[in-house]
Order: structure tokens, then sequence, then C-alpha cells
């Protein structure tokens, strides 16, 4: 299953009543879903950059947000959001498969032998393996599975 994440950037003008650490900041969606902030940003200071990361209840990236899909509030006083740019949009990942093909994903002993430990399977004449009927090697799965994952 491909997974995507979503990143925001988000710059807000939320200007802080002195330097106290006592501030409460909070970042809502106005719809449901769940925002991880990755970074705070607070290089212009007293505006701070927020990065987000919002996915929906079953944690699929959410898409096309907008300033007001959000509420800020520091203090229970809400702030003003002044832009938010998408910054995953169109960004390509790389991504590195390694595969095992040794001998050791030739042979899946959940499908050679039964619970009690007994063979599923019987040798021929050379002593070669005559595997069980439907028997599937598990580098022969990992090549399917990675064919439907790319």
């Amino acid at each position: 299953m491909k997974k995507e994440t979503v990143l925001f950037f988000a710059f807000f003008g939320v200007l802080f009543n002195g330097f106290s650490q006592s501030n409460t900041t909070e970042i809502n969606l106005v719809d449901s879903g769940f925002i991880e902030v990755i970074q705070v940003l607070p290089d212009s200071f007293p505006s701070v950059d927020v990065v987000l990361r919002v996915s929906d209840s079953q944690g699929n990236p959410v898409w096309e947000l907008d300033t007001v899909d959000f509420t800020v509030n520091e203090n229970n006083v809400q702030k003003e959001i002044i832009s938010l740019t998408q910054i995953s949009l169109n960004k390509s990942i790389q991504i590195c498969l390694v595969l095992d093909h040794s001998g050791s994903m030739r042979f899946d002993n959940s499908q050679l032998f039964d619970q009690s430990g007994n063979p599923k399977f019987s040798l021929d004449y050379f002593g070669n393996i005559k595997y069980p009927r439907g028997y599937k090697e598990p580098i022969e799965i990992l090549k399917k599975d990675v064919v439907k994952f790319i």
C-alpha cells in the first residue's frame, strides 16, 4: 500500500505578549482530521512559520486546504493565518527496494510443514523436494507484491 504524506507550510501572524513561556497556542482544523506539527520556525518573530502534516481519520493525506480550514488560538485569542502553502504536492520521493533472492527465499516452512511439524512435501528419487500442491516460493510472492507496489 502506498502511503503519502502531505506537508503544509503555514505562516501565522502570531503576536506574543512579551517573552513569557506561559503562552498556550492551539492549531485546529475546522473539519475533522489530524494535524501533526513537524517543525516550528520562529525566524520571523513575532510571526511564526509552522510545517504541518494533515490527515483524515483513516490516516489518508488531506489536500486542497486553505487558511479558512484552520484556526489558531493563543491564550484563547484567535490569531490571523497570513498564508498557507502546500509544500509536498508534486514532489518526487525516492524509494529503494532491496530484495533477498538468496536460497533462503525458496522455502516457506509454514507451507512445507503442518502444525504438528509433519512434512507436506516429498522427495523424488534424486532427493529433490517435490513441493505440495499450491506451494508458492516466497521470492515469487515478493516479486508480485513489488510489481503491485510500483
